[in-house]
C-alpha cells in the first residue's frame, strides 16, 4: 500500500543515495556529484524550512522515492521528484507526483507548481503529464528544458 510522510533528519542518507543516482545526476540541470557534508548542510536546513515540503513515498515499507515542492515566491512552487532506482518503471513517478501535489495545493491553493526538465526526458515529461501537469513553455534546442505546471482550477 502506498504510504507517504514528512522527511526527517534521518532520511538524510537515504536522500544522499537518491540525489547521487547516476540516472538522477544525468537529469539534474547541474550533474555535478554532491558530497556528503555538502547534502547534509542543505538536508538539515531543507527539513528545518517551512517553505519546503519534502515527502517519502512507501509502498509496504520499502522507500520508492521522494518528492519535493518548494515554495519559490508569493504564487510559485517548484517541484522535485526523485525515484529509487530499484522501483523505476512500476508508475510509481505519475502517483507520487498526483499524491504530493494534491496534499501541497490543499493547503496552498493559491500556488501554481513549477516543474523544470530536460527536453530529452521523456519518461519525466509522461509522468508529470499523467499526473496533470501541462507544457507551459516548450523550450528550444539551446536552453533544453520544458517547463510543466499544475494548479487548481476553479
Amino acid at each position: 500500500m502506498l504510504s507517504f510522510r514528512k522527511a526527517s533528519l534521518q532520511d538524510v542518507t537515504q536522500y544522499f543515495e537518491w540525489v547521487n543516482n547516476p540516472l538522477v545526476r544525468t537529469q539534474s540541470f547541474n550533474s555535478n556529484n554532491i558530497s556528503l557534508e555538502e547534502h547534509t548542510k542543505w538536508f538539515t536546513k531543507a527539513i528545518a524550512d517551512n517553505s519546503k515540503l519534502m515527502l517519502i513515498f512507501s509502498n509496504n515499507n520499502i522507500d520508492i522515492g521522494q518528492v519535493r515542492i518548494e515554495i519559490s515566491n508569493e504564487d510559485i512552487a517548484i517541484i522535485d521528484i526523485s525515484i529509487d532506482e530499484a522501483q523505476r518503471g512500476n508508475g510509481y513517478a505519475s502517483q507520487l507526483l498526483q499524491i504530493a501535489t494534491d496534499e501541497f495545493l490543499k493547503i496552498n491553493p493559491q500556488y501554481k507548481i513549477n516543474a523544470y526538465i530536460k527536453n530529452e526526458n521523456a519518461a519525466s515529461v509522461k509522468s508529470f503529464l499523467k499526473a496533470e501537469f501541462i507544457i507551459e513553455i516548450q523550450s528550444d534546442n539551446s536552453s533544453n528544458r520544458l517547463l510543466l505546471s499544475k494548479k487548481i482550477t476553479v
